[in-house]
C-alpha cells in the first residue's frame, strides 16, 4: 500500500489487462498464496504451484503485515484465501495522487526472471520511464539494484521442497511533482512457460517526511595506540528504516561501522582532529554532529629484559622477568596503579614481587598491581621483577611486547 503523501489503496476485485484501476489491489489478477492446507486454491506459475501462507507468515509476511526493504515499508496483501493476491504484469493503469521521492514495489517473477518497462504520469503531464527487473521466485538473489524482502524455506504445490521469495525494488521520482498514474510493464496473460512479473504491493517514501538526528558525543581525547570504542547514537522519525554511518576526520588508525555506527581502532598518530559523524537516512535524509578528537602521547614507557633464573628443573624452565616503567608525562602517577600485559606463551608466576600483585598467577594476560599506594612521579621509573616459569622445549621465551598502564598503552 502506497504510504507518505501518495496514496494507492490495495484490495481485489480481478480487472484485466491494460486496465485502469483506482488501486494496484483493484487490478489484482493472480492467486499466488495458498494455506497448507488447501493448496488448490491457488497458482502462482500456471504449474499449480504456489507461497505456503504458513511459510510466508514465519517468514514474517502474514496477511496484512508490514514488509520493510529497500528502505520501503510495505503492506503485504490482505485478502480472503483463495482471492487475488497480486497483478501480472500487463500494462495496467493505476491511479496514484500526491508526492513523493521514491516509489517502492514488492514483486517477484514466474517461469523465469522477468524485466519490464513502464511509465509514470505526473500532473502536469510530463512523463518518466521505469524498469522492474525480478528474478524467478525460486530464487534467493535479489535483483542488482534491489534487495530480498521475504524468504521462506518452501512452496505448495506438486514438489514443496523448493525455496521461494519476494524482492523489493524502488523508482526514483522527480522532486516535487505531484503523481497521476503508473503504467506497469507490458506483458500477456500469464503461461506456463513465460517469464512473468508479479506486482504484490507499491509504496512510497518522501525524504521531506523523514528527519535523523545525531547525538553529539563531545569532544574526545584518546592515547596514541590505545584501543577506543565509541558509539554513534543517532535517531529516525520513522524507526522502521535503516541508517547507514559515516565519518570524516577520523584520527588515523580509526574507522565507523557504517551498519552500527561503532568507532572503533588505536589511533597512531598524535593530533587534534574535527570529526563530523553524518547517519544517512534510507529515503536520503541525513542528520550529523560535529566534535574534535585529541589524540596524546602515550605518559608511560616500558622497556622489559629478562634473565634466566636457574637450569630447567623437568623440563620447566625459570625466567625473572624485569619491567622498567616510566612516566613521561608531568604529572604523578597515582598508586595502585596497574600494568596489563601479554606473555607469548603461558606462564606461572612464582612469586609476587615485593609491594606488586600480579594476576592471574598462570596464563599468558597478565596485571601487576601496586598495592602500597606508591605512585610515580613525572620522569621517574620503577622497576618490577616478576620470576616466572613456563613449560615448553623452547628454552627462551620472549618478553612481554604490549603494554597498558591503568588502560592506556605504554610506548616501547
Amino acid at each position: 500500500m502506497l504510504t507518505g503523501s501518495a496514496v494507492v489503496a490495495t484490495q481485489p476485485p480481478t480487472a484485466t489487462a491494460a486496465d485502469s484501476c483506482a488501486s494496484l489491489g483493484a487490478c489484482y489478477d493472480n492467486v499466488g498464496i495458498s494455506p497448507d492446507s488447501d493448496p488448490s486454491v491457488a497458482n502462482f506459475d500456471r504449474h499449480g504451484n504456489s507461497y505456503s501462507q504458513e511459510a510466508l507468515t514465519a517468514a514474517g509476511a502474514a496477511r496484512g503485515a508490514a514488509i520493510n526493504s529497500s528502505g520501503m515499508r510495505f503492506t503485504f496483501p490482505d485478502v480472503p484465501v483463495g482471492a487475488s493476491d497480486n497483478t501480472v504484469a500487463q500494462g495496467q493503469t493505476i491511479s496514484l495522487s500526491g508526492t513523493a521521492d521514491k516509489l517502492g514495489f514488492l514483486l517477484s517473477a514466474s517461469n523465469g526472471a522477468a524485466t519490464g518497462t513502464g511509465t509514470i504520469t505526473y500532473t502536469d503531464g510530463s512523463a518518466q520511464s521505469y524498469t522492474l527487473s525480478s528474478p524467478d521466485w525460486l530464487s534467493t538473489t535479489p535483483p542488482s539494484d534491489g534487495a530480498l524482502a521475504i524468504s521462506t524455506d518452501r512452496r505448495n504445490g506438486p514438489e514443496t521442497s523448493y525455496p521461494t521469495s519476494i524482492f523489493s525494488q524502488t523508482v526514483a521520482l522527480t522532486p516535487g511533482k505531484s503523481l497521476a498514474s503508473l503504467a506497469l510493464p507490458p506483458g500477456g496473460p500469464l503461461e506456463p512457460s513465460s517469464p512473468a512479473l508479479h506486482i504484490f504491493d507499491i509504496s512510497s517514501v518522501t525524504t521531506s517526511d523523514a528527519s535523523v538526528a545525531v547525538t553529539n558525543p563531545g569532544n574526545q581525547t584518546s592515547v596514541a595506540g590505545t584501543p577506543v570504542n565509541l558509539q554513534i547514537q543517532a535517531s529516525d522519525s520513522d524507526p522502521e528504516q535503516t541508517l547507514t554511518y559515516s565519518a570524516s576526520g577520523l584520527p588515523t588508525g580509526l574507522s565507523i561501522n557504517p551498519g552500527t555506527g561503532l568507532i572503533s581502532g588505536a589511533p597512531t598518530t598524535v593530533a587534534t582532529s574535527t570529526v563530523t559523524v553524518t547517519a544517512t537516512h534510507t529515503a536520503g535524509a541525513t542528520g550529523s554532529a560535529t566534535f574534535t578528537w585529541t589524540v596524546v602521547a602515550p605518559t608511560c614507557r616500558v622497556t622489559t629484559k629478562q634473565a634466566q633464573y636457574h637450569k630447567p628443573v623437568l623440563g620447566y624452565y625459570f625466567y625473572l622477568v624485569m619491567i622498567d616503567i616510566t612516566n613521561t608525562g608531568n604529572s604523578a602517577i597515582p598508586g595502585r596503579w596497574n600494568l596489563k600485559f601479554t606473555f607469548g606463551e603461558e606462564r606461572g608466576i612464582v612469586r609476587n614481587p615485593d609491594g606488586y600483585v600480579v594476576s592471574p598467577t598462570t596464563g599468558r594476560n597478565m596485571t601487576v598491581t601496586e598495592n602500597k599506594g606508591v605512585g610515580i612521579n613525572p620522569r621517574s621509573t620503577v622497576t618490577v621483577s616478576i620470576l616466572t616459569y613456563y613449560y615448553s622445549t623452547k628454552p627462551t621465551p620472549a618478553p612481554p611486547a604490549t603494554f597498558e598502564l591503568n588502560g592506556k598503552r605504554c610506548t616501547r
